[in-house]
């Protein structure tokens, strides 16, 4: 039996609701919000999300199951796809515990796809509300509009699967930096372009108050997506994928997903015959029932990680929860359409609410809940035993609960290091690692301990092995090419570093530690091609004085000494246009060394030049800099000894008092040049040093 009203409201529940939780208005605030507790409080940030995904995130999946199993109508609608689904789900939860690449590859897919589950609900919602405002959307405006939510996750797409993946647990494409950055603008370009279009042609058929709702939903699209990505893009930082994963985009999209499920349960079922109780009661245990009881299960029975099992479980639900939401809410299906736009009320109960009215029913049901609230609890028990910084005793209780928690063992060292007790704590982080070697935060405890307990032998094969190990994350390759170069192996320490750069085009240190190893390797030609890339990047400016150092040094070391000085040209050259005056003297001293090596009257011009300028902004630490190129120059063209004397005098004078140790060498060669001067004239000499120095800088 069923049920049409000639007329229904513009609102699913009513305008604050719907604007604030099914529309995202309250995006930014709680984004805000957000940023404010996690940077003074992080790990309260932490416990809070956890208990609202017991009331908010875990239910939203309960909820697509309620859908899919509501009637056998709807069952048999999409039967093929809902059997299959789950099978492939059951074989992935089994395949994720035993192989760690298929994990990555769960993981990376549930959070490739997550923002496109976000997006497409966005849209349905967007396309929901025109239509529940009696507005007529043509195909065209419905291409622009599908587009432009399209492109804004593309642009996220982009962002993330660009090279330097930070993540352990992801596998990116690695999308060069350059073609990234070009990807994310168009499409970002293309998000704004097809949006306004879609939303000029939509203004001329209905009012702003017709379409608000939907353009509020377009401008949360808009904090989710596009402006998150061009903040990145513009900053030249890595984009977070597990920022779409959890923490408050996911409480808000599950948040959303109930708001509107709640709305198709009430009116699928009739209002007198829905009971918001037993609907949300049902969306809670079933929520629990999906992520607790199986890892739980797997890390007791099986001796399984119970925080990797917990990830394999996420990812396996998540996956089978986009699919069977992509065909159990299609606006074309008659009958969901009718019901999500107001025009009927179907009054026929649901299959659960069927199991609730009967007595097996209810005796079934209230055991399971009886059992999934028990281990969820004691979940709950765990978590907040190992949150913020437990004591001895509760981490003794936390193992005895669960022994293959590896959270336990490195909560355990954590404490047992910060009361100096690092072999204690070695020992904890060879626990976790032995229950799973794959886990990150034990593979970096373990090797972290192990440096500090002074096994320094036993780190550098460690890391060796994780860097021979790990292909889809350049953290161990970064500490191994640390070690490696500590222990002279420069060769393999260039290698694990360059490495890391390939993973990491952010990572400038690894760059320029890469480039000396090659030097010290003996090999300035990898150094200088390494270099030059870190040029044409520019990902940090800082650096720009390192880069010249290191890449001049490379072409002085393989005979070129002019352009090593050219480096040097080019970069005074640009900071004297920024009216970086200082900086550029320190270019031009070493420009001034450089040059010295192949044109000596040229390099003594552009010490004098040094003085002058040094004298114009009053800085007595360069000016004694170029005084030392100047007497540095004297003596190599085998000058007077009085004058190399009154050169380097001039240097010490203005270096001593600051303490630059150019002054104490300064110093040393004054003495070797005053040797070269009769004794009987040195008392006289002493006297008119400054003068003759003067008087060597006008005849320059």
């Amino acid at each position: 039996m069923s049920t049409r009203s000639p007329s229904h409201s513009r609102w699913l529940h009513n305008a604050p609701v719907d604007l604030l939780i099914g529309c995202g208005a309250w995006t930014l605030p709680l984004f805000i919000l957000t940023y404010l507790i996690g940077s003074g409080e992080l790990q309260v940030l932490m416990l809070v999300f956890y208990y609202l995904a017991w009331f908010v995130n875990n239910p939203h999946y309960m909820a697509t199951w309620v859908r899919a199993f509501s009637s056998r109508e709807d069952f048999l609608a999409h039967r093929t796809v809902i059997v299959g689904a789950t099978v492939l789900a059951a074989g992935a939860l089994v395949a994720g515990h035993f192989s760690w690449t298929f994990f990555l590859v769960l993981w990376t897919v549930y959070l490739t796809w997550s923002p496109w589950h976000y997006s497409s609900q966005n849209f349905g919602l967007a396309l929901l509300f025109l239509k529940h405002r009696g507005l007529k959307v043509e195909a065209r405006e419905k291409k622009c509009l599908s587009l432009s939510f399209i492109f804004s996750c593309a642009a996220w797409f982009f962002a993330v699967h660009v090279q330097g993946n930070l993540d352990p647990y992801v596998i990116t494409l690695g999308i060069p930096v350059f073609w990234s950055q070009v990807a994310v603008w168009v499409c970002l370009t293309l998000f704004a372009g097809f949006g306004i279009f879609a939303w000029m042609i939509l203004l001329r058929r209905g009012s702003l108050s017709d379409l608000f709702p939907s353009l509020v939903l377009w401008l949360t699209q808009t904090l989710w997506f596009a402006a998150p990505v061009a903040y990145q893009s513009l900053q030249v930082h890595q984009f977070s994928t597990a920022s779409y994963s959890g923490g408050v985009l996911a409480f808000m999209h599950c948040a959303q997903y109930l708001w509107f499920t709640t709305y198709f349960s009430r009116r699928q079922q009739g209002e007198k015959a829905w009971g918001f109780d037993r609907y949300y009661l049902l969306l809670i245990v079933g929520g629990l029932a999906l992520f607790v009881p199986g890892p739980w299960l797997a890390s007791r029975l099986f001796g399984f990680d119970l925080a990797q099992s917990a990830l394999v479980f996420i990812a396996v639900v998540n996956i089978h929860h986009f699919i069977i939401d992509g065909v159990v809410w299609k606006l074309r299906e008659k009958r969901v359409s009718r019901i999500l736009e107001g025009e009927e009320t179907s009054l026929q109960p649901s299959s659960w609410e069927r199991l609730w009215g009967s007595l097996s029913g209810r005796t079934l049901l209230a055991g399971v809940i009886a059992v999934v609230l028990m281990i969820g609890m004691v979940d709950l028990f765990q978590y907040f035993i190992l949150w913020g910084k437990p004591t001895e005793d509760r981490l003794e209780i936390a193992r005895k609960i669960n022994p293959q928690d590896t959270r336990v063992y490195l909560k355990w060292a954590q404490l047992l290091d910060g009361k100096s007790d690092t072999r204690g704590a070695l020992e904890q982080a060879r626990k976790a690692r032995g229950i799973n070697p794959n886990n990150s935060s034990a593979q970096n405890a373990y090797g972290l301990y192990l440096l500090k307990a002074g096994f320094s032998d036993d780190a550098y094969e460690y890391y060796r092995s994780l860097y021979s190990d790990t292909w889809n994350y350049p953290g161990p390759a970064f500490v191994y090419g640390r070690l490696s170069a500590e222990r002279g192996q420069f060769l393999e320490a260039a290698q694990a570093l360059s490495f890391v750069y390939e993973m990491d085009p952010y990572n400038d240190e690894a760059l320029m530690m890469a480039a000396d190893s090659y030097l010290h390797a003996g090999k300035p030609d990898l150094a200088r091609q390494l270099m030059n890339r870190f040029r044409l990047l520019k990902t940090n400016p800082e650096f720009e004085f390192q880069w010249t150092e290191k890449l001049s040094d490379s072409y002085a070391a393989t005979g070129n000494p002019r352009e090593a000085a050219a480096l040097w040209a080019a970069l005074r050259g640009r900071l004297m246009r920024e009216d970086q005056l200082q900086r550029s003297l320190v270019a031009l001293g070493k420009l001034t060394e450089f040059t010295g090596l192949t044109d000596a009257k040229e390099a003594d011009r552009m010490a004098v030049e040094g003085v002058e300028r040094s004298r114009m902004i009053l800085n007595p630490e360069l000016e004694g800099l170029f005084w030392y190129q100047m007497a540095f120059r004297a003596s190599t063209e085998k000058k007077q000894a009085p004058i190399r004397a009154a050169l380097y005098f001039k240097a010490c004078s203005l270096l001593k008092p600051l303490a630059n140790p150019m002054g104490a060498k300064a110093s040393e060669e004054l003495a070797v040049a005053e040797k070269n001067i009769p004794s009987r004239d040195l008392p006289n000499l002493r006297k008119h040093y400054d003068s003759m120095a003067e008087e060597y800088l006008k005849g320059r």
